[in-house]
């Protein structure tokens, strides 16, 4: 089903994301790259082979301006994720 190699810088991402999509908790740039110890700068400069991943495989993600990015997904598909 992958089609597009990642990181994995940009797995732990993902991770971050499908963790908080779990909780139903959108989860901000700054929030990852704190958590990272990364700038936010490498985290949006990563986002867009994230997105593009997230879209060559038909997942639901979602960026909400001012509020955050959450992965709409069923727990099934999250859980497939994180196995990837």
């Amino acid at each position: 089903m992958k089609k597009k190699k990642i990181t994995s810088r940009q797995k732990k991402i993902i991770l971050m994301i499908v963790e908080n999509s779990k909780k139903n908790i959108p989860i901000t740039i700054s929030e990852i790259a704190g958590t990272l110890e990364l700038s936010s700068r490498t985290v949006l400069r990563d986002m867009s082979g994230i997105e593009k991943w997230f879209d060559e495989n038909d997942f639901n993600f979602v960026k909400k301006p001012g509020v955050g990015l959450i992965l709409e997904e069923n727990i099934e598909n999250q859980n497939f994720i994180i196995e990837c």
